[in-house]
């Protein structure tokens, strides 16, 4: 694939700069450079995390369930409802949820009724844990804490706006 020339310098590139980090210098345009940007971005962002919950013995996913599963207690939410507010949609909701459940994290219940229905309820030793976390989480985002709060709630907007349907 060949890249055009665009306007950008030529001049000595910042170690925390894209172009440093993948080792291309050049990109079709700024919006090819800003979309590659955010994936990269992105990916940098999940490693960082996931370094951070290895001492808790817990992945991304896994920490993204505890934090719905909290924000629904007391009450429970079936595997379903997880899937649809998952970060990942990749995940295989189910296949965690029994993950957590084998390692005390959550407790799984069956409808009374629907016997197919499962609701997941997060345990106080996730709670625990959330709790241990959120005493440390500023750690984990320190790096967007380079941004004011204008800032963020600035990135927080375009991000939003390059997922949303309008042009």
């Amino acid at each position: 694939m060949h890249l055009e020339k665009n306007d950008q310098k030529e001049a000595t590139v910042p170690s925390t700069s894209l172009e440093f980090a993948i080792q291309q210098k050049r990109f079709k345009d700024e919006w090819q450079k800003a979309a590659i940007n955010v994936m990269y971005t992105g990916n940098w962002l999940k490693n960082r995390t996931s370094d951070f919950l290895k001492p808790f013995e817990l992945t991304a996913q896994q920490f993204n369930v505890l934090r719905i599963l909290r924000g629904q207690h007391p009450e429970g939410i079936t595997t379903m409802e997880i899937r649809k507010r998952l970060l990942d949609k990749m995940s295989d909701a189910s296949r965690m949820v029994d993950r957590l459940e084998r390692d005390g994290w959550v407790s799984k219940h069956r409808d009374d009724i629907d016997k197919r229905l499962v609701s997941v309820v997060i345990s106080e030793k996730g709670m625990k844990c959330l709790l241990e976390i959120d005493g440390i989480e500023a750690k984990m985002h320190d790096s967007i804490h380079k941004l004011s709060s204008e800032e963020a709630h600035q990135l927080s907007l375009l991000l939003d706006k390059i997922r949303s349907d309008n042009p």
